[in-house]
């Protein structure tokens, strides 16, 4: 397996004020499908304009998964 580099300043930046654009509907506790397929095209946008600058190609589990580690590390 080849490791990816890590996530630069700008793309954690750029994660978090997509998120904060969206917040309302990334963290709506309703699990319909169709509020489900919203929040995976939020999810699939972000991970797109991660990956457009450049750093490396981004996957949609990697950008949720760096902004789920990233609200950890804010909560301790």
């Amino acid at each position: 397996r080849i490791k990816k580099t890590n996530f630069s300043k700008e793309e954690e930046l750029l994660i978090q004020r997509e998120v904060e654009k969206h917040y309302g509907l990334l963290s709506s506790k309703q699990s319909n499908f169709v509020t489900n397929e919203k929040k995976k095209r939020v999810w699939d946008n972000i991970a797109s304009k991660v990956s457009s600058l450049g750093v490396a190609l981004r996957t949609t589990k990697e950008v949720k998964d760096k902004w789920n580690n990233c609200k950890k590390i804010a909560k301790k």
